[in-house]
This record gives C-alpha cells, sequence and structure tokens, in this order.
C-alpha cells in the first residue's frame, strides 16, 4: 500500500507559529485528497485562530480553529478581552452562508456548572446559536 491509497495520510500546510511565547499555536490536521483553502484571518489580541473552507462537491465548510492562550499577568490577557474578540468573531460569522465548525482549545471546563467563565462562554456561543458535540 503506497501513501496515495492509505485513507489516513494527512497533510499539514496550515499551521500558525506563535511570534513569541510557549506553546499554543494553530494547526489542522487533514487528509491529502480534501480540497482545503486557507483565508487570510484578521488579527485578534486575546486569542491565535485561522479560517479554512472545506471544499467538497456537496457543499463548503468555513472552519474556524482557535487557540486561547492562558490568562495571565505577564501576557496581560483577560477573559474580557477574549469575550470582546470572541463575540466579535461571531457576529461576522453568524452572517455567512453555508456550514461552520468552530473547534479550539480555549481553556475552559464547561462540564463543570460552578464554573462562572466557562458558563459565561457556553451562553455567548448559545447566543449566537452555536453548539457543542
Amino acid at each position: 500500500m503506497t501513501a496515495s491509497t492509505t485513507p489516513f495520510v494527512i497533510s499539514v500546510p496550515l499551521v500558525m507559529l506563535r511570534p513569541n511565547g510557549n506553546g499554543g499555536g494553530v494547526g489542522l490536521l487533514y487528509r491529502k485528497n480534501l480540497k482545503m483553502e486557507q483565508i487570510k484571518s484578521y488579527p485578534c489580541k486575546s486569542f491565535e485562530f485561522k479560517e479554512v473552507l472545506l471544499h467538497s462537491s456537496a457543499s463548503i465548510i468555513l472552519i474556524i480553529v482557535i487557540y486561547r492562550p492562558p490568562i495571565s499577568v505577564k501576557n496581560g490577557l483577560t477573559h474580557a478581552a477574549f469575550f470582546d474578540d470572541l463575540s466579535s468573531l461571531l457576529e461576522k460569522l453568524v452572517s455567512s452562508t453555508g456550514r461552520l465548525l468552530l473547534a479550539g482549545d480555549f481553556i475552559f471546563h464547561v462540564n463543570g456548572p460552578s464554573d462562572n467563565t466557562a458558563n459565561k462562554f457556553l451562553d455567548l456561543l448559545s447566543c449566537f446559536r452555536f453548539g457543542s458535540l
């Protein structure tokens, strides 16, 4: 069996390396036979993200991959800034037509009902009619 016939061969050209700091960053693994188109994303102060269009014969899916660095005094990031930036991004996305997949590492423990910040995150997604899988 060759790499071209193996169904699990992936390609990794859609990577955004962090210009500073350690860890984090955004990447997307996908099968080589998928037609992917990277869209130029505008910069956000509180998180990193990439927008990619997945073209298929049946539809086009907009995929947004997000990484939110942890909040710290050193990096100056706040939950308020993250929610403002995410809200702005979701406002732009809600008007787009077609299918949308929002994925990433948001660093929230959404399974704990007592986490107010996680609840605010879920409420924001709900306001824009996003759900989790």
